[in-house]
C-alpha cells in the first residue's frame, strides 16, 4: 500500500539524514531546514552543496548550524530531500 511505502521512504531518509550528521529537517512553505549536530557535519556539507546548487542555499552556523534550501522542484518534499541527500553521500 502507499501509506506503507511512504513509511519506508520516511525511514530511509531519517537513516541517511543521521548517517551526514543531521538532527532535524523540516519544511516551511518553499524553504526546507536541514539542522545539524555540529558545524563540522554542516561545514562539509555546505562545501558539498555550494558545488552543486550555489543560489539555492543559505547557511547559518552556531550551536545548531542550520543549511537553508529553497525548494524549486515540483516534484515534493520527499523528492527534493532525497535529491539533497543523493548530493551528500
Amino acid at each position: 500500500p502507499r501509506a506503507v511505502r511512504i513509511l519506508i521512504e520516511i525511514a530511509k531518509i531519517k537513516a541517511s539524514a543521521q548517517s551526514l550528521g543531521m538532527s532535524m529537517l523540516s519544511q516551511k512553505g518553499n524553504k526546507l531546514f536541514v539542522t545539524f549536530a555540529d558545524e563540522e557535519n554542516a561545514r562539509e556539507a555546505a562545501v558539498k552543496l555550494m558545488q552543486k546548487m550555489p543560489s539555492d542555499i543559505k547557511i547559518i552556523s552556531g550551536n545548531n548550524p542550520q543549511i537553508i534550501f529553497t525548494l524549486k522542484r515540483n516534484d515534493g518534499i520527499i523528492s527534493n530531500i532525497k535529491f539533497i541527500l543523493q548530493t551528500l553521500l
